[in-house]
């Protein structure tokens, strides 16, 4: 699979979960997985892996075949770090981030804080330094903000505001793409929805002009 065909499915897959359609989004997925494999593409599979983990994590937050479906998604994303983690990338980091964010859903808060520390740490390993501060730092906002949610769920409030104040401090340093105005916007949800903070919240959700 050369990158304009993955780009090509990657597009598809895109389209199709925008319109809510995750019945052909994951097909397309598992179509290119499976080119990924029979190309004995390491990369490629890994990447595919990790987008039909996470559709599989959304078709399991809509159905009623819960635990099936979970199990899936984590296998997905168990194999996508494996890999990913074979080959030195830091495009781990996205995927451990998916499976804390998961298994905190279903209430292993310990669990998730380990994966979501251990970004904290690679993100900072030398050799991933050519990618520069700025994406380092958005990998480590999210796992600061993960976090804070494992510390709301074991009633940390100290340390859920800490992990909260070091995930805005981590965000608000770069200009506001649509990712960071999306984390922003859930930090200012769980500003007030989790520590109370009504100002802090209408603070955040104003300079976001909403």
């Amino acid at each position: 699979m050369n990158v304009a065909e993955l780009d090509e499915l990657l597009t598809q897959v895109r389209r199709a979960d925008e319109r809510g359609e995750l019945a052909s989004a994951l097909d397309s997925a598992r179509r290119a997985l499976a080119i990924a494999r029979e190309q004995d593409n390491d990369r490629a599979e890994a990447r595919m892996l990790f987008v039909v983990g996470q559709i599989e994590l959304q078709r399991w937050a809509e159905a009623e075949l819960r635990d099936e479906l979970f199990g899936r998604a984590i296998e997905c994303l168990q194999r996508s770090a494996e890999i990913y983690d074979r080959l030195d990338s830091i495009d781990l980091l996205p995927v451990l981030i998916a499976i804390a964010e998961a298994i905190l859903a279903v209430d292993e808060p310990d669990a998730a804080m380990l994966l979501f520390q251990r970004v904290l740490v690679d993100a900072r390993k030398a050799a991933w330094q050519q990618h520069g501060p700025e994406h380092a730092d958005g990998l480590c906002a999210r796992a600061c903000f993960g976090l804070a949610e494992c510390a709301l769920v074991q009633r940390r409030m100290d340390e859920a505001r800490a992990h909260l104040e070091r995930s805005l401090a981590l965000t608000t340093r770069y200009a506001l793409d649509a990712n960071r105005r999306d984390l922003l916007a859930s930090i200012a949800d769980t500003f007030e929805r989790g520590l109370g903070n009504e100002i802090q919240a209408r603070r955040l959700r104003k300079a976001l002009g909403v």
